[in-house]
């Protein structure tokens, strides 16, 4: 459970990377929507939830939670929701781009 499900393939860790480039990119630790979720991950179980790795900080959670949206034939809640608030402002922020 040290990485999330479909998440053990070079692309994942490629994923992971860009996850937290995405991060820096729109403040997404500082977002309240994802520091929310990290807090009810956190209270239900992160590890199952998402994975040993997302338990170290909110930024190792976002990009786990990325990489399993990217990687996972049926990314589960977490990995759904964030990516969700991903897409979301980086549309925000972007708004001329089909993202």
């Amino acid at each position: 459970q040290w990485h999330p499900p479909g998440c053990d393939t070079i692309r994942s860790d490629v994923d992971h990377e860009l996850a937290h480039q995405l991060d820096d990119l729109l403040g997404l630790h500082i977002d309240g929507d994802i520091q929310h979720a990290y807090k009810e991950a956190r209270l239900l179980g992160i590890k199952e939830k998402v994975s040993g790795y997302a338990e170290k900080n909110i930024k190792e959670f976002i990009a786990e939670c990325w990489a399993e949206s990217c990687n996972s034939e049926q990314p589960r809640e977490f990995a759904r929701r964030i990516a969700e608030i991903v897409r979301a402002r980086y549309r925000s922020r972007f708004p001329a781009t089909n993202a």
